[in-house]
């Protein structure tokens, strides 16, 4: 120790300059740490949730959330609401903005919610833009707040690092013998954070909750060490003190511990030569407990503890490199700014302790089996706590939960979104099967392309091609229908045809203008009704092109005004008619010709004869070629795109008459469908080609970022509070459902899930840290004292701390953050039992010269200040710290450090003297220690006057 002490202090200012070299380097190292917010990446290798998000970053690699700003307003009428709206759609940076009119998510009370999203990361001016539009252009005109939803948002903030630093000084000023002294501690701590936290950088990442802790429990963690070296150099310096006067204060009396004519470099070589066995042990306690948390499953433990632990060792460095300079360096200023500490009377509280030791000692056995039975009650919760804000004291935090499930469960899919979707805190759920994937009827796909060609311009995008539902109706037949339907009658396709096919623009346009005015004509010949009522000779003979004389001359042989088409038929066939008609030269052989032609036509009219489309084209072609021919007798030759065409009609007209209702597709069915029909192919030109083709990407798109290679998304958007029973019991039945339902591979991820998850495991990960905090801190303890049972009391009482804590939280009605819980049991356990150790280390030695009860009061004095300083500093920082925080995971664990120090520091001072004298003849070696218990006689002396001021 002699020649660490003496190297130390010879080179104390090269050792200075190293270390402050090392941290201006941090401080610029500490800009570039990889802070990392995703805490699924601490999942165990065996999770589930950690598997699936593996398998989300390997089906989805460019998926990524958009940057919100949630933004309420109060007290808008329903017109405002609407126009707010379309201004906040209007800043400039902002892609979408979520709002839903008749949703109590959106709408509370007098409250309305709307949610901003952007593209633009947190920190970049974008945001920073939207945030100035909203400051300017909303503030001053209505009453409203907004927030982001950062969730790297956790470091603190500088005037929170100011008012631990205040704290701090306070504590320090109160409780030390000079005004300088504190600035010297806060010098050398400050070095070793920026230190610690630049030497991140070498990490791979770190936890943003790590990030924003470390600092300040390093902070807590570590000040102790400088407060045991200055009050060793202050105890060495009253020991080598020659002068008689020594330093004086205001009256002219003399203040012990910093004598005139003493050399400040061998009180700091012995200082330090007596220091390195505490400090150490208290160091090496405090790093074993941190590094406990490495055997955690739940890999955010080992991320903390290994920054805290490096924090601690560093402060380590610095207390014995660092601070002795300073402490030299400016040894005459601190004994010019001398002054008398707060003093805490201890002799009453000793001498209880003494005199009710048994009592005592019984009591701290009934606390342990109390509490340890009664931890259990206090409520554990596993989610992330949210940030408490104006809105969210409204509106809760969205609360997103992604299941991965395999593309082959997509037909199973229905059963999970038919049981999500009606759930309580279920905002909207977006998957394929109820997006792109959603099968719609007829008139459903009618309305949704209506609507989307509405958003994107209109009709016009699609050309020259009429859209309507009859034409969607025929997409559907086309696709599903299994047969073409039977054949059909004259009347019937000619009527379809007159009715509906010429009277759309698309289906017309495949028709020349000579063969419309021919359907046009033909068209009253073929119905029943036209084919029976009476017509006039003039009527005939415009239909059939036969003189009116010549039908003047029959009606005249019959004997009426007025005759049908059918009786004029039907006389015809009549041998008297026909042979007086041939004597008077009635009719002609072409008037013959022509009326026998209909009459064939009339005769399939009147007996309802079905014609399949070939034979309705050659008929069709017949008819038009007799029109404008009567005398011809060529046997028509019908094409091909004729054939298709009255096939087309054919399809038209069933589609219409057997359309089924249950018939449903998807969107990307259907642009597939149209794209390659070969029906339709007439139909489409060039520009509504290119602008399907322009939809189909923008669906295949679309659809990428929902269904992968394996797996597909079932995003659910709830508003369930994470960690807490509604969300924990939503997952597990998800869970039960999908593992029921879903025959592939299914994965759930998102903050519930992982609590889920957590939760499971939350026992046997508790049982496993605190046997590891507790054996290796026992071994540590074991190794300083030589004594079995010393660790085994030190151990069970700051235990008994924790499971205080514990059981406190409960009866006050505050719950208990997992992580949080896992985290403060080695903490608490690695630096409390710090105070203990003091405390006995100090009784031991005192137990050398003195009897039980002059020993126990002269430990109260000579441990006191040290206890009460850090644990001061450990209590009131992590509480008054914790309210600030901006990651509420944070202030959850600082506050339960808190509370957690206070109970300790109450087991050290109140029970754990009673225990040690009644403990006192199996702790207490039966042999003359003096001669171990300091350096020399000298500076046993300096102690204990020390510990009398």
């Amino acid at each position: 120790m002699n020649k660490i002490a003496t190297f130390l202090v010879k080179s104390r200012y090269v050792l200075l300059t190293i270390f402050l070299l090392m941290a201006a380097a941090s401080f610029f190292l500490m800009q570039k740490v990889n802070i990392n917010e995703d805490m699924s990446k601490y999942l165990p290798a065996s999770s589930k949730m950690k598997e699936g998000t593996k398998e989300l970053a390997k089906e989805f690699p460019n998926m990524s959330e958009p940057s919100t700003i949630r933004v309420m307003f109060d007290d808008l009428s329903d017109s405002q609401k609407e126009n707010v709206l379309v201004q906040l759609k209007a800043i400039k940076y902002v892609d979408d903005v979520t709002y839903i009119k008749d949703s109590p998510y959106y709408n509370k009370g007098n409250h309305t919610l709307y949610v901003l999203s952007t593209k633009y990361d947190y920190d970049s001016k974008e945001i920073e833009a939207i945030k100035d539009t909203l400051e300017k252009d909303f503030v001053d005109s209505y009453d409203v707040v907004y927030a982001s939803n950062d969730p790297t948002d956790g470091a603190l903030p500088p005037f929170i690092i100011a008012g631990a630093v205040t704290i701090l000084m306070v504590i320090l000023i109160l409780m030390t013998n000079s005004w300088v002294e504190p600035f010297l501690f806060l010098m050398s701590i400050g070095l070793s954070i920026l230190i610690n936290m630049g030497t991140n950088f070498f990490l791979p990442s770190v936890s943003k909750t790590t990030h924003s802790i470390a600092s300040i429990l390093q902070l807590v963690l570590a000040m102790d060490y400088s407060i045991i070296l200055s009050n060793r150099y202050r105890q060495t310096r009253k020991a080598l003190d020659t002068s008689s006067n020594g330093v004086q204060n205001g009256n002219g009396a003399a203040i012990a511990g910093f004598g005139a004519g003493v050399d400040p470099r061998e009180a700091m070589r012995r200082a330090i030569r007596s220091a390195i066995p505490s400090v150490c042990s208290s160091s090496l306690t405090t790093i074993v407990g941190l590094l406990a948390l490495c055997f955690m499953n739940f890999k955010i433990g080992a991320d903390l503890g290994i920054v805290l632990a490096k924090g601690v060792f560093i402060s380590l460095l610095c207390v014995f490199t660092v601070l002795p300079g300073l402490i030299i360096l400016f040894d005459k200023l601190i004994q010019k700014t001398s002054k008398k500490s707060l003093n805490v009377p201890t002799g009453g509280l000793a001498r209880f302790e003494f005199s009710a030791r048994i009592v005592i000692s019984i009591l701290f056995v009934f606390i342990f089996v109390g509490v340890f039975f009664a931890r259990n009650k206090a409520e554990i919760t596993y989610g992330s706590p949210s940030q408490n804000n104006e809105i969210s004291q409204v509106f809760p935090h969205d609360n997103r939960i992604v299941l991965l499930y395999s593309n082959t469960d997509e037909d199973k899919i229905a059963e999970i979104l038919d049981y999500v979707s009606p759930q309580d805190g279920v905002v909207s759920v977006n998957t394929y099967a109820n997006t792109l994937g959603l099968k719609y009827d007829s008139s459903e796909m009618f309305s949704y392309i209506s609507g989307m060609l509405s958003d994107f311009g209109g009709s016009s995008l699609l050309g020259d091609f009429t859209f309507d539902e009859s034409m969607m109706r025929f997409l559907y037949y086309d696709h599903f229908a299994e047969t073409t339907g039977d054949g059909l009658t004259l009347e019937e396709l000619i009527t379809f045809v007159n009715n509906d096919i010429l009277s759309n623009p698309t289906y017309a346009a495949q028709l020349d203008e000579a063969t419309v005015s021919e359907l046009k004509e033909f068209g009253p010949l073929c119905s029943k009704a036209a084919l029976t009522s009476a017509r006039t000779s003039a009527e005939l003979s415009s239909m059939f092109g036969v003189k009116k004389d010549h039908i003047d001359l029959l009606m005249t042989y019959l004997n009426v005004n007025s005759i049908s088409i059918v009786d004029l038929l039907d006389a015809l066939q009549r041998s008297d008619i026909s042979t007086a008609l041939s004597l008077l030269g009635g009719l002609s052989k072409k008037d013959k010709d022509t009326i026998n032609f209909y009459r064939a036509i009339v005769d399939s009219i009147m007996t309802d004869k079905k014609y399949t489309s070939s034979e309705m084209a050659y008929m069709l072609l017949l008819v038009s070629e007799r029109m404008s021919d009567p005398s011809s007798t060529n046997v028509p030759n019908v094409d091909e795109s004729s054939k298709k065409y009255v096939q087309l009609v054919y399809d038209l007209y069933f589609a219409e008459k057997n359309y089924d209702s249950s018939w449903k597709m998807s969107l990307e069915e259907l642009f597939d469908y149209v794209l390659k029909s070969e029906t339709f192919s007439s139909f489409i030109d060039d520009d509504a080609r290119s602008m399907l083709n322009t939809v189909k990407l923008g669906l295949l798109a679309g659809k990428s970022q929902l269904v992968g290679e394996q797996y597909s998304l079932f995003v659910m958007n709830t508003v369930l509070k994470d960690g807490e029973d509604e969300s924990m019991d939503f997952v597990e039945d998800l869970d039960k459902l999908c593992s029921e339902k879903l025959e592939g591979q299914y994965y759930l991820i998102g903050s519930s899930p992982m609590a889920s998850e957590m939760s499971k495991t939350f026992k046997d990960e508790m049982n496993k840290i605190t046997l590891i905090t507790a054996a290796a801190i026992f071994i540590v303890v074991l190794i300083t004292f030589r004594n079995f049972l010393i660790p085994l009391i030190l151990v069970l009482l700051i235990q008994c701390s924790v499971y205080i804590t514990m059981t406190a939280m409960g009866i006050m009605g505050s719950a208990m953050n997992y992580l949080a819980l896992l985290i403060v049991q080695s903490l608490l356990m690695g630096a409390t039992i710090d105070y203990a150790i003091v405390f006995t280390n100090f009784y031991i030695e005192k137990r050398a010269e003195k009897d039980k009860k002059e020993a126990l009061i002269s430990a109260y004095k000579a441990s006191i200040r040290t206890i009460l300083t850090s644990g001061m500093i450990m209590m009131f920082i992590t509480l008054i710290m914790g309210y600030f925080f901006p990651d509420p995971s944070s202030g959850e664990i600082c506050h339960i450090i808190s509370i957690g120090v206070a109970f300790a520091l109450v087991m050290i001072l109140f029970m754990l003297p009673g225990i040690l004298v009644v403990c006192d003849r199996l702790i207490v070696p039966r042999r003359n220690i003096i001669s171990s218990a300091a350096d020399t006689p000298l500076l046993k002396e300096g102690t204990e006057h020390n510990t009398q001021e």
